[in-house]
């Protein structure tokens, strides 16, 4: 069966060398009339069993219908925008290019095959960068999956314009889930949350030590509760600081690491002791503990 790309995926891949991922297309592209309500704001066409639909910003894909393929497209331009708003710095995200492809897989078989991965994942991002200079970004979804344009679609496309906002520099990993979390539904976040007073009940949730230094495992059996200990981080953080400080700080640990930007950007709460003692207080309370910082 025809595949879109032929490229190795793995979450975030950073190419040094300056070379890009090939685009393999083998079958002729004819094109089509646009079938949704915008029209005249995107293309469709057809290659192999695929429809592409393809915007400003975006070229998506799918098996399902061309008028599927349209309506995600515009979707993912809204979103873009919406995304862009809540990060800041509008005038540093000119229009892509190279553009973020955007593959709906019709279900999980499909989407493990093309990526070579195992397990339940929804979604994941592929984003590869030459110095500084983004080359190349895709997006995979799982169109069998609830919550895949709910959740899904806005946690990966959050981490493809964070990769704009930092210039494609490589986030710890704690930070760069925990921020992407911050645009999923209440829903989601709020079984995060519990599935964290859980952890705390049992005594099983990491150290804040762990978590920032990267020592903590984020794969196998207990994924899910690092995830959820990411976003419940970068949420203290914004709640204490506001979303420029906690940018302010996502910059500084980029450049000194994650321990020192605590200290600069949140001086009045100590070490990282400190910080456990605090992020465990609000945890015990199911609100952020106050704390005044200048």
């Amino acid at each position: 069966m025809f595949r879109p790309f032929i490229f190795a995926i793995v979450l975030i891949v950073y190419v040094m060398d300056g070379c890009a991922p090939v685009f393999a297309q083998s079958q002729p592209v004819v094109p089509r009339s646009c079938l949704c309500e915008n029209c005249g704001k995107c293309d469709i066409t057809v290659s192999g069993d695929w429809h592409v639909a393809e915007t400003e910003n975006f070229r998506v894909w799918c098996q399902h219908s061309r008028h599927f393929s349209a309506e995600t497209a515009m979707s993912c331009e809204e979103l873009r925008d919406s995304v862009v708003k809540e990060w800041g710095r509008r005038a540093e995200y000119a229009a892509w290019q190279p553009k973020c492809e955007v593959v709906v897989h019709r279900d999980v078989s499909a989407y493990r095959r093309e990526l070579g991965t195992v397990g339940d994942a929804v979604g994941c991002t592929t984003i590869s960068t030459d110095d500084d200079r983004i080359v190349f970004r895709r997006i995979d979804l799982r169109r069998d999956a609830s919550d895949w344009c709910s959740n899904a679609l806005p946690h990966e496309l959050t981490h493809v314009v964070l990769a704009d906002r930092f210039r494609g520099r490589r986030l710890p990993h704690w930070l760069n889930e925990g921020l992407a979390m911050l645009s999923e539904s209440s829903g989601l976040r709020a079984k995060r949350r519990r599935l964290l007073v859980e952890a705390l009940e049992r005594g099983e949730l990491p150290s804040f030590t762990s978590v920032v230094t990267g020592d903590h495992a984020v794969h196998g059996r207990d994924s899910s509760l690092s995830y959820s200990v990411s976003v419940s981080l970068v949420s203290h953080l914004e709640a204490i600081g506001g979303r420029e400080r906690l940018l302010n700080f996502v910059d500084r640990a980029l450049v000194d690491g994650s321990r020192p930007a605590l200290a600069e950007s949140y001086p009045q709460l100590g070490d990282l002791s400190g910080w456990e003692r605090h992020w465990l207080e609000s945890l015990r309370r199911l609100e952020p503990v106050p704390v005044m910082i200048p």
